[in-house]
């Protein structure tokens, strides 16, 4: 009987996995202009925010402040990573992505072209994601894709841009 006990012990701690972390990265495949919102071109910059279960929130944009991408080389802005991060077992994190097109303040201020959220989980190592789903409200006439690449189109200020973006996930 001892022996048993002892063999359903060591099976039952054979089986137990241990939950690992994720390391996140979002990615810009692709992005495709389909109108512009201003005549000649536009100025793009993307702005990213992160609330994170745990820790501080963070924001950045990319190119970084004042720096911009006319929109005449957007075919050259590929596999651009938005964001990254390692997540811990019951670790969550959302992440707002926003295409801006820069303006010259005071006369006339940024204007969005679109956002999107995603939201991700670490649950016992598996990863759990959400992504936001067409909204008019965030400038967002359609979402197309897979639980890991989706195509958003951004269609705010008359313009209409197509985003494709993709999370990839490596456990550590």
């Amino acid at each position: 009987m001892k022996k048993l006990l002892l063999s359903l012990g060591l099976l039952a701690f054979a089986t137990v996995s241990y939950a690992q972390n994720l390391s996140l990265t979002l990615t810009l495949d692709k992005m495709q202009i389909n109108k512009l919102t201003e005549k000649s071109s536009d100025e793009l910059y993307f702005s990213v925010v992160e609330f994170p279960s745990q820790g501080k929130g963070s924001s950045k944009t990319i190119p970084e402040y004042p720096l911009y991408w006319s929109s005449e080389h957007v075919d050259k802005i590929a596999n651009l990573t938005l964001w990254n991060n390692t997540l811990k077992p019951g670790q969550s994190a959302e992440v707002l992505v926003s295409l801006v097109e820069h303006d010259i303040p005071p006369w006339n201020t940024d204007d969005l072209l679109g956002a999107f959220k995603l939201q991700v989980m670490n649950k016992d190592g598996k990863l759990v994601t959400k992504w936001s789903d067409k909204n008019a409200k965030n400038n967002v006439a359609a979402v197309t894709g897979s639980s890991n690449q989706k195509t958003y189109t951004l269609t705010g200020e008359g313009g209409q841009y197509q985003l494709s973006v993709s999370l990839d996930n490596t456990k550590k």
